[in-house]
């Protein structure tokens, strides 16, 4: 313990190791020090001498304040991840490691009208998503007629982007009442970018749109660029392998659906409901405008018929001789075809579940066998569930359930490997990814014009650092 008396006896034993004279030292005045040097009155200049433990402690000092300062700007200021809402309206909100906000950017004209001059900078990612889905529903963008959202999570590693996705669907999902949400992590390859660019259009809505292509020979990118996230989610048959995943099934009350697609078909062609063999009727895009795929066979005839999905006009109709030689039973009359929510609703009550217990839902008519039925599959907590249901009396004929295959979770993830190695490699390393990031966003300092004053209580020495970064 450091008592008085050792101390007294410290400074003693100092007083009398000094090179000067005691008395001499008295004798002179020390003058203004300058630079790093003293004076004494004579007008010698003495060199300032600092321990080496001194010097050690000051610079060990400089770069922990150094590391301190980096550190705080890649958590707090520098951009972590990037989430866009798309409906019609198309938003991009940036977030930093704290899942804070740090820029919400309108990417058309109706998401400004959605944005209405709120300022989120600084927000919780959730209270932010909070206050957009509800402008989406005040303003009528998400309605029960048109309940699809597509959230696309981009900018980030793939497993912390699968977690943001998950934790943004299961919010979404409480704020949307029987809504159909569209979840993905965007690949921004170059046919992504480019796809992006050419049509004005969210990263996002271009990979969902280049996905649907991809499954089907039929459209175009420019066609199914003006429409909206509930017509593509609609068209979306989300093959196996998708990037997509869906939480809840697209409403299409805002067409004819499909008993009516198929009543005009046979009205059309002068035929009853009995003893017609539908082989095919789903929706579909054609020409700027939504149809229905109508097929069916009839007295050694088969019939196709494209019919207007909102006003069951007949657009075209074909007429051929059957190679077929079925013998199956009839199809029912299409009064008796029931709708795809029914088929649902008996699906999930044998299964016991509800819908908000269920994701990546899939629904199609077919017929097979001599029997019009639905076809439907569904996840939830780690099982898959195939159901069939007969469309006639919403018969259960078939169910089957089965743990997920763990490889399924990283079967997009492996996929990706094929299409862009650069960009696997960059999630590998997220550091090195963080450094790319500056030329997809700009510098930081371009944020400027969100928020001039918080920016102007970062000092010279951060923007210095920012810099070396």
């Amino acid at each position: 313990m450091l008592t008085n008396k050792k101390l007294n006896k410290l400074l003693q034993d100092g007083y009398d190791q000094m090179s000067v004279e005691k008395k001499d030292l008295y004798d002179m005045p020390v003058e203004k020090a300058k630079g790093d040097e003293w004076y004494l009155a004579s007008g010698t200049a003495q060199e300032k001498r600092y321990p080496v433990f001194f010097k050690l402690s000051l610079a060990m000092a400089c770069l922990l304040l150094m590391f301190l300062g980096m550190n705080t700007y890649r958590t707090n200021f520098r951009s972590f991840a990037t989430i866009c809402l798309d409906v019609n309206p198309s938003i991009e909100v940036s977030i930093n490691r704290n899942e804070k906000v740090l820029q919400v950017n309108a990417l058309n004209e109706d998401a400004e009208k959605i944005i209405d001059g709120m300022d989120f900078k600084g927000s919780d990612l959730k209270v932010t998503v909070n206050a957009l889905i509800g402008s989406l529903v005040r303003k009528g963008y998400i309605n029960e007629i048109n309940n699809s959202i597509l959230v696309s999570v981009s900018d980030t590693d793939w497993q912390s982007g699968e977690h943001l996705e998950q934790e943004l669907l299961d919010e979404i999902s409480k704020l949307i009442d029987n809504g159909s949400i569209l979840s993905q992590q965007v690949i921004t390859d170059d046919a992504i970018r480019t796809l992006s660019k050419d049509y004005g259009i969210s990263l996002g809505k271009a990979q969902l749109i280049k996905e649907i292509c991809d499954g089907s020979n039929t459209y175009t990118y420019e066609e199914l660029a003006g429409l909206t996230i509930h017509e593509l989610n609609l068209l979306n048959k989300r093959n196996e392998g998708s990037i997509t995943h869906r939480q809840g099934e697209p409403n299409d009350q805002a067409y004819i659906g499909i008993r009516n697609a198929i009543q005009a078909a046979l009205d059309h062609a002068g035929i009853s409901g009995s003893n017609v063999f539908i082989n095919e009727a789903e929706l579909d895009y054609e020409n700027g405008r939504m149809i229905y795929e109508v097929e069916f066979r009839y007295e050694g005839y088969d019939y196709e018929y494209k019919i207007d999905a909102l006003n069951a006009a007949v657009l075209h109709s074909k007429k051929t001789r059957s190679s077929a030689t079925s013998t199956s039973a009839a199809a029912p009359s299409v009064d008796k075809i029931i709708s795809q929510e029914e088929a649902k609703r008996n699906a999930l009550s044998h299964a016991g579940l509800s819908e908000a217990q269920i994701t990546d839902l899939k629904i199609e008519l077919e017929y097979e066998d001599g029997i019009l039925k639905y076809e439907i599959e569904f996840d939830s907590d780690g099982q898959e569930y195939d159901y069939e249901v007969d469309a006639s009396s919403g018969k259960i004929l078939k169910s089957e359930k089965e743990p997920q295959d763990e490889d399924d979770d990283h079967e997009d993830a492996d996929d990706i490997d094929d299409r862009s190695d650069d960009d696997r490699d960059d999630f590998d390393d997220h550091d090195d990814h963080d450094d790319d990031l500056d030329d997809d966003h700009d510098d930081y300092d371009d944020r400027d014009d969100y928020d001039d004053d918080d920016h102007d209580d970062i000092d010279d020495d951060d923007h210095d650092d920012r810099d070396d970064d």
